[in-house]
């Protein structure tokens, strides 16, 4: 389900653009944590995919907030 391919499928609905919006967060999150190997951000053309060189890295941040919002669905669910 979180692929490029359901996202562009969902693109051409324009009435999915809240599912759209979480699938494309899910696959990215997908993208950054699922490098299998060093050269795969080259490979596919994905800066999502590269090594992690840096601990300011922007996708670091990107996985930060990504869990805050988990977490905050997570509690809202409870009450």
């Amino acid at each position: 389900m979180f692929n490029d391919k359901t996202i562009a499928a969902l693109e051409l609905k324009s009435d999915n653009k809240g599912t759209l919006k979480f699938v494309k967060l899910v696959n990215k999150m997908w993208n950054i944590l699922n490098i299998k190997s060093c050269d795969t951000a080259l490979r596919l053309n994905d800066p999502d995919r590269a090594k992690f060189s840096n601990p300011n890295d922007e996708r670091l941040i990107f996985l930060l907030r990504i869990a805050d919002m988990f977490k905050d669905m997570s509690t809202n669910r409870r009450n």
